[in-house]
């Protein structure tokens, strides 16, 4: 689920690029599907999961992996600042890890980690910092 209360503060952003962000934002939130809209079939994820092979097919599964191991699982987003054809993006995941993820063992607890990550917006290529937390074990609590 994506949480965006009030919506994110946006600063400089087309009405596009808040659109793209905030459906990757989604995407990730628990609808991956969602990743085709926006995502190119040679898009890299930057830095990647292990494995992953490119485009929005290899995302999803790790989306998925993600919402059956994280109960009630959140996307906040909090900001969007965007200048010159680059999108920076400052939000959070949170959920209870309940189950092993990514050979990160359940230790029942509630997580939550900050990201920080940003695009360019013509070529939708997507990298991402402190997200990748969670997919490589280094749990923010």
């Amino acid at each position: 689920m994506t949480d965006v209360p009030d919506g994110p503060q946006v600063f400089g952003a087309t009405d596009d690029e808040r659109r793209i962000v905030e459906t990757l934002y989604r995407a990730v939130g628990g609808e991956p599907d969602l990743l085709d809209d926006i995502l190119a079939p040679d898009w890299e994820d930057i830095p990647s999961i292990p494995g992953q092979p490119p485009g929005p097919e290899g995302l999803k599964p790790h989306i998925k992996e993600f919402h059956a191991c994280f109960a009630n699982a959140r996307v906040v987003l909090h900001d969007v600042v965007a200048a010159s054809g680059r999108v920076a993006v400052r939000g959070a995941l949170t959920g209870t890890h309940r189950g092993e993820f990514l050979g990160v063992p359940r230790p029942a607890d509630r997580v939550r980690s900050r990201s920080t990550s940003s695009t360019r917006s013509r070529t939708a290529a997507w990298s991402a910092a402190g997200t990748s937390r969670i997919f490589m074990g280094g749990l923010g609590r």
